[in-house]
């Protein structure tokens, strides 16, 4: 229960609520771990090999997993412990397959942006947002302070007392994501929430030997006491930061989820869609339709003169700029929701003429524009 409660109250967990693949990745990977953890039971190794695959083929961060796999096997080798053969072979499938899987998908890209592919084409401009500089105190906060800190206990104990196998590779796990997130190979966000869910895996192990070490000291009688003190610790420390990043994460309204329902069903298939960079999943998975950018950067060519031209469409005051942008990418309609607004500071969009744009759709909150001009001739409707 105490591993549950503090995974499932980290801050970190509630800095966003965005239809992302990431949204998959936690929950896939744990998954992973677990199932390469009890590789002696067959099903566990054709578990481990199915979602690993769709692992794969979700996320690129799947790259911390080898990574603390190589660690993994570096620390065993330092304490001269037996590694299974099923393990290498596991390790060594997970190697080759996940290359083939990126190389597969991102060939052309990574012979295109070059080094940058590892940053995953992030626009120079919003880099900052992804690879923040954070304190340790910030950090710790984020991944809540007692897991932290009981972390921190257990990985000490675990290499250099108890040599526990499990820990090992929750530990080796823990130094990848580290390193990786040092390097900028990982977002910040995800490297903590991925630290955070293991740290609460280590805080268990820390909580199950401390009430073993009551039981056997003169004090056994706070053994009963020593949960229900952890509780309040944890709520103490826990609630409070994950209520307030949760107030703050944007969150679309159901008015702006009826508008991009009202999308799907009214728009032509064929259709490129503007909407704010956020909630360009939204236009792929509410809509179904075809987002002018999101935040999959690594799919997106010459991302600088996009993200330019994005933010352009939302700022510029001159519609012959604007029109020109629309014919250059083909979209035919935006959206305008309140999120947009407040990130631009808009009441609506500076360019708007009834001649051009046809507004579609209103809302309290949301409207959707039709198109209707070129630089050559306006759209007959």
């Amino acid at each position: 229960i105490v591993q549950e409660v503090g995974a499932g109250f980290l801050p970190i967990r509630f800095t966003t609520n965005q239809f992302t693949p990431e949204m998959l990745f936690l929950p896939l990977m744990f998954l992973n771990i677990y199932m390469f953890l009890n590789l002696n039971k067959k099903r566990y190794l054709h578990g481990y090999v199915i979602s690993f695959i769709i692992l794969s083929f979700t996320s690129s961060a799947t790259f911390l997993l080898l990574v603390g796999f190589g660690i993994y096997l570096l620390l065993s080798l330092l304490e001269k412990k037996k590694i299974d053969r099923a393990e290498i072979e596991v390790m060594l499938f997970s190697l080759f397959f996940f290359i083939w899987s990126q190389y597969l998908f991102f060939k052309d890209i990574l012979f295109e942006q070059g080094i940058s592919f590892i940053w995953k084409n992030i626009p120079a401009e919003i880099i900052s947002q992804y690879f923040p500089l954070l304190s340790l105190t910030q950090s710790a906060i984020l991944v809540s302070v007692i897991p932290f800190l009981a972390g921190i206990f257990v990985v000490y104990r675990s290499l250099f007392h108890l040599k526990n196998e499990k820990m090992f590779l929750l530990i080796s796990l823990v130094i990848s994501t580290t390193l990786l997130t040092w390097l900028r190979f990982i977002e910040f966000k995800l490297s903590l929430a991925f630290t955070g869910v293991t740290l609460a895996i280590l805080f268990a192990s820390f909580y199950q030997d401390t009430l073993q070490f009551l039981q056997k000291t003169k004090i056994h009688h706070l053994h009963k006491l020593f949960p229900r003190f952890v509780l309040v610790l944890l709520a103490i420390t826990m609630l409070s930061p994950a209520i307030t990043t949760a107030l703050r994460q944007e969150m679309p309204t159901v008015e702006e989820i009826t508008a991009f329902q009202w999308i799907k069903e009214n728009i032509p298939q064929e259709a490129t869609i503007l909407a704010l960079l956020e909630e360009g999943h939204l236009i792929t998975f509410v809509s179904n339709r075809t987002n002018f950018m999101d935040d999959q950067f690594t799919l997106i060519p010459d991302v600088e003169k996009r993200f330019a031209a994005l933010t352009s469409l939302f700022t510029t005051q001159f519609q012959t700029e604007a029109i020109s942008l629309f014919d250059e990418y083909n979209i035919r309609y935006i959206i305008l929701t309140p999120s947009a607004k407040e990130k631009y500071n808009l009441t609506n969009l500076q360019y708007r003429s009834r001649e051009c744009f046809e507004r579609i759709y209103e809302d309290e909150s949301t409207k959707i524009y039709d198109v209707r001009c070129t630089l050559e001739k306006t759209r007959e409707g």
